[in-house]
This record gives structure tokens, sequence and C-alpha cells, in this order.
């Protein structure tokens, strides 16, 4: 069932379905649209999508599919100006030659959260294998279009959360003001999507700080973090916990069961 329903539902004390599951996707992915709803409309599944509102239906992409696909396809050559700020951040021993594996690319991710997401957007566009390789240059699109967002509402089956307006972490934003864009500004967004937004929010990063915690419980009637498990009835509705499934820990049957299971255990 949606969400938001079950929300109602615990809210006004009826009687909640056993074992109930709530489907959503973070982000805004183009892939949603083109694998997951046709899968979701065949099978009349409901589900929400958390939006970062300030990138739909344009060609940009967050900085962490930047940085992997500039680690894993270019050799980084620390000797270049515009790699110097990634020298801290980088294997000890990696070589100038050849381009880092996945998993290396994936720890540099890892480090470089200790910077603000201005911060390292900054470093990315002087970049010029960002624009050779398209990824920032408008030549794929990676988050979803106007239309295919409409045309998933229109199928009363998928409904729309907030998940800022830019995918900061709100850990790593100093201005108050950016804060309340960032929260505020994208449940006004969502506006636009009429009956189909819900004003529930997602932790970018499961990111919470105090300041930004107070913003989303004064506008929002929920929260889902990145906590792992179940909801009983009397969870926090501003600490939701999820089982996060993707191609690396379910792309089996085996593989789906063992994560679930971790999760419970």
């Amino acid at each position: 069932m949606h969400l938001d329903d079950w929300l109602a539902k615990r809210s006004s004390h009826d009687k909640l379905p056993k074992l109930v599951v709530a489907l959503t996707f973070d982000d805004g992915w183009q892939d949603n649209y083109e694998y997951g709803f046709p899968i979701l409309r065949s099978e009349s599944v409901p589900a929400t999508v958390f939006l970062v509102t300030g990138l739909l239906d344009t060609h940009q992409v967050f900085w962490p599919e930047q940085v992997l696909k500039l680690l894993t396809n270019t050799p980084i050559d620390t000797s270049r100006p515009e790699f110097h700020w990634l020298k801290p951040y980088l294997p000890p021993k990696s070589s100038p030659n050849s381009p880092l594996t996945l998993t290396e690319a994936d720890s540099v991710i890892d480090r470089l959260k200790e910077l603000d997401d201005k911060t390292i957007l900054a470093h990315l566009s002087g970049i010029p294998e960002l624009v050779a390789a398209g990824i920032s240059s408008g030549q794929s699109r990676y988050i979803l279009s106007n239309a295919e967002l409409e045309e998933m509402a229109h199928s009363e089956l998928v409904r729309f959360g907030a998940h800022t307006q830019h995918h900061f972490r709100l850990n790593r934003i100093e201005l108050g003001s950016t804060l309340r864009d960032e929260i505020v500004g994208c449940l006004q967004d969502l506006r636009k999507f009429g009956g189909t937004a819900v004003p529930i929010f997602c932790y970018p990063n499961g990111d919470i700080t105090p300041e930004g915690q107070h913003l989303v419980k004064s506008h929002y009637q929920a929260a889902c973090t990145t906590k792992t498990g179940w909801n009983p009835s009397d969870r926090d509705a501003f600490d939701l916990h999820r089982f996060n499934l993707h191609d690396g820990n379910s792309n089996s049957a085996w593989r789906l069961f063992a994560t679930l299971g971790r999760g419970i255990l």
C-alpha cells in the first residue's frame, strides 16, 4: 500500500494489514520510469518516489555518479591543477596511468563526504573529462522528466515525496537559508503534482541535524531515514526505517532474501 495511506491508517487507529509493504524509490532516477514503472503498472503495485526537485527535467546528475564516472574511466594525474583537490582522498598507491577500480572509487566517494556538496560540485565543474564523457554536458539524462512524472502520476500508482531540491546533505549545509530552501522549498516544488504529492521527507544520505529535523517536523507529516528494519505500529513517524535494496544486494532471489534476513536480524 502507499506509505502515506499506511501512516493515515495508523494515525486514525484503523486496523493495519499484517506485513504490509510500502515501496519507495529515492532520488528520482530516470530508470524508475524506464524499468520500474512498467512492472508497478503490470502488477498494480503502488509506490512513493522521493524527488530531488531541482534536478527534475535537467541533464544534471549527483556528484557521486560524476566522481564514479571520472575515477573509473580516467587516470588521475594529481599533478594537474584540476585534480589537486582530489589527492588527499585517493588511494595511497593509486597509479596516475590507470583508472581506479569500482571498489576503490566507492572508497573515494565515502571519503569525499567530509566535504560539503557545493564544494565538490564546484571542483567537478572544472574537469574537462566529465564534459567530454557527456555526464555534465547535456548529452545524457539521468533524472526523471516532467513528462515521465506526469505519466506516472496519472496512473494513480505513483506518489511523490520530498528529497530536498539538490540532494545536499543536511549536516554539510552551513547557511540557514540554504537549509530551509532544501527542505521547505522542495515541498513547495512538489505542489505542482497536486494530489500525488505527499508531505513525507526523505533524508539525503540519511544525514539528520537538529535544525533540519525541526524544519522537517514543522512542514511534513513523516520522514524516512536510511536505517534498516521494519516499522512497527508505534514507530516514530519521523524515524521510518526501510530495507535498502539495489542491484548489488538483490540481483538474485538468494541475495534478496539474504539482505532482508540481515536487516531483520
